[in-house]
């Protein structure tokens, strides 16, 4: 079993019963089933086929690390909520979900609170997130798609959309700069906009978990979540 992230006894001790999938910590534990994460990103990004993922911490030399591939299979032995190194002595930033299947890198995190500055922090974290892909002496077409992805229990841009999704364009022509660094916010509140039957459910659930029918729901995932919560609480 998985070990709780530091500062889990204190929020034990606080009220534990209140904890749902929305909280931070709680949200890292849960990731670290691989499963549970795969399907998780399959759900958020149903036009990606995500076969097997990687949890990425850093080595000595301040880029990224994998775990040991000999335990791959193995359940999940790190925190997930990754220190990624500073760059050139600026901002620090912490991830909680920082992933890998391969092909792509992704950070994905829970977000309760509406603050200013969240477009920036998503800018931050992509470039660190880009800092820690490359060592020295590769090149750049080397850097591989990443993807930032917030889940907001609020709607970050007040349209009413599930899906706020960015990547940059030329303004003049439309062209895409190619860069293939990809913004995502979701918004577990939302009403508007094309999305699967699957991803509105899980949103739903996200949005309000302890009044959701999880007994009723057609989505394993969500029961998969709630079960993960639940024996985290009654984890000692």
């Amino acid at each position: 079993m998985e070990e709780f992230p530091q500062d889990w006894g204190e929020m034990r001790a606080a009220d534990i019963d209140s904890v749902d999938i929305r909280d931070d910590f709680m949200f890292s534990y849960v990731m670290c089933n691989r499963q549970i994460c795969t399907e998780l990103l399959q759900c958020l990004l149903p036009e990606h086929k995500i076969s097997r993922i990687e949890y990425y911490e850093l080595g000595e030399d301040g880029t990224e690390r994998p775990e040991d591939s000999s335990n791959r299979y193995a359940p999940l032995k790190i925190d997930t909520q990754k220190a990624l190194a500073e760059a050139f002595n600026k901002r620090g930033v912490r991830l909680d979900v920082y992933i890998d299947d391969g092909k792509s890198v992704y950070n994905v995190e829970m977000q309760t609170t509406k603050q200013s500055g969240l477009s920036k922090r998503a800018r931050l974290y992509q470039a660190h997130i880009d800092i820690n892909q490359l060592r020295r002496g590769q090149y750049y077409d080397e850097l591989r798609p990443s993807f930032v992805i917030f889940i907001c229990t609020f709607d970050p841009f007040d349209e009413g959309r599930y899906l706020y999704s960015f990547r940059n364009v030329c303004r003049e022509t439309g062209a895409e700069l190619g860069d293939e660094a990809y913004k995502l916010f979701f918004n577990t509140a939302g009403t508007r906009g094309e999305i699967s039957d699957s991803l509105r459910e899980l949103l739903r659930y996200m949005n309000d978990p302890k009044n959701y029918p999880v007994a009723k729901t057609g989505l394993p995932l969500i029961r998969s979540i709630d079960e993960a919560v639940d024996e985290a609480k009654m984890n000692d």
